[in-house]
């Protein structure tokens, strides 16, 4: 191989220390060690080396580094998409968990058919307040006996709330409640929103009923002649669930477990949020 000029050393050399120098500002300099290639070049000098060859050899020692740091790159991309599918697949594991709970929870209510097209989490809502109503329906069976005006006003207010959730009506034989959401599902627009409404609303009739129910809680089983209950005969076809249930509670014993239905239903349908100061 023909001896380099001392033009295409001087060229050789520059580029060979631009790049460790460069080398050395992005991965430092135990990697990009340019005083050590010094110190080689310095020796190649003192020993007469065929410094054609020995610049060869120095271009294989960068290529060399450069692979494992690309090698080294490549691990450490391939580390971290592993570690994000894994926080991906996590992430998606608690949210499936989430969901089946959800769905586990809602699933324990009645459900209540309002359209082919309605959602099922919809439909064992409209179930719930059926069965919540039917809970009601018992406490204000036994209150009347309080004789007491703000009790009676409270039970006839909310028996006329629960109406627009649980009473059919037109020809779709539906609630009040659900009837913008049965127009949109036929309509194929507004769905979402409608669902939200139906949502919304609910929550601000569950909080208010509780907090009613509560603050007459005292006086309406007080007042009340004594604390045991014949339940009405037309419960057990209205709903046997609530009457198997009810069946040999006392008037306490029923009025708290209406009182954890309809809390159940608040956390079971996620409408914790949709609460407003409004008895």
């Amino acid at each position: 191989m023909p001896s380099l000029s001392d033009k295409e050393i001087n060229v050789t050399l520059s580029k060979i220390r631009g790049e460790y120098e460069e080398g050395a500002k992005k991965y430092g300099t135990k990697i990009y060690n340019v005083e050590s290639f010094n110190n080689r070049y310095r020796e190649a000098l003192q020993t007469r080396q065929d410094l054609s060859n020995y610049f060869l050899l120095e271009i294989n020692i960068l290529e060399d580094i450069k692979n494992r740091l690309r090698e080294r790159e490549l691990e450490k991309e391939k580390r971290e998409a592993e570690e994000k599918k894994a926080k991906e697949n996590s992430f998606m594991n608690k949210v499936d968990n989430m969901i089946e709970r959800f769905r586990n929870a809602v699933e324990k209510y009645p459900i209540e058919n309002i359209h082919p097209k309605a959602d099922e989490e919809i439909c064992h809502l409209y179930g719930a307040f059926k069965e919540l109503y039917n809970c009601f329906c018992v406490i204000r069976y036994f209150s009347g006996e309080a004789s007491d005006y703000v009790i009676e006003t409270a039970i006839k207010d909310y028996d006329n709330k629960f109406q627009r959730f649980v009473m059919p009506v037109g020809e779709s034989k539906i609630p009040i409640i659900f009837s913008d959401y049965v127009f949109a599902l036929e309509k194929s627009e507004g769905v979402a929103r409608s669902e939200q409404f139906i949502l919304k609303e609910s929550g601000f009739f569950l909080h208010a009923f509780i907090e009613k129910m509560e603050s007459i809680k005292t006086t309406a089983l007080k007042k009340s002649f004594d604390n045991k209950i014949i339940l009405p005969e037309t419960l057990s076809a209205q709903s046997p669930r609530v009457f198997s249930f009810f069946k040999g509670k006392n008037k306490e014993e029923i009025y708290n477990a209406t009182l954890t239905y309809a809390s159940a239903m608040i956390n079971d349908f996620r409408l914790q949020s949709f609460k407003k100061d409004e008895n």
